[in-house]
């Protein structure tokens, strides 16, 4: 059995990024639900880099909110 070292730093980042892309997902839908766009086109108006699209697809997916 392994003992691991908690790293605070590491932590601290997993989690701001845990926030940023709930932030995300939290704009995609709304700008969906205002203008009535369709999921790319949001994520295109928000300037989502291409490469991120899919995960956030799939997010949505998961959630029941596309």
């Amino acid at each position: 059995m392994e003992i691991f070292e908690f790293d605070q730093k590491l932590y601290n980042e997993a989690l701001k990024e845990d926030e940023r892309e709930a932030t995300t997902l939290r704009n995609i839908e709304n700008i969906m639900d205002t203008l009535k766009l369709t999921v790319e086109e949001a994520m295109a108006a928000l300037k989502i880099p291409k490469d991120e699209w899919e995960m956030y697809v799939e997010r949505l997916e998961e959630s029941c909110n596309l």
